[in-house]
């Protein structure tokens, strides 16, 4: 949970100007091809207000370099609501 309370802090430091109406965190295991690993996937949904800059992507994106390697940023706009989705990946093996 250190690890995530990590990643969660950088990105808010980035998000400073932009309000936070909701965060949800989700992690996910799935077994890789070879029995000896596994990928840990984790997922940020956050809900903000306003809409996040593509510069504010790269700087998201940038903060957290060495630390994870996104799979998929992903920024919508549903029923009226602004979301910024972030998802990695993490190898582990046993």
């Amino acid at each position: 949970m250190a690890f995530i309370n990590e990643v969660w802090s950088r990105i808010e430091d980035i998000l400073e100007y932009h309000k936070i109406r909701g965060k949800y965190i989700t992690i996910g295991r799935s077994k890789c091809c070879s029995k000896h690993s596994s990928n840990k996937q984790t997922s940020f949904i956050i809900e903000t207000d306003p809409a996040i800059s593509i510069q504010s992507i790269v700087d998201i994106k940038e903060a957290l370099k060495g630390l994870v390697e996104f799979s998929t940023i992903t920024s919508r706009y549903d029923k009226g609501q602004q979301f910024l989705d972030l998802v990695f990946i993490q190898n582990t093996f046993t």
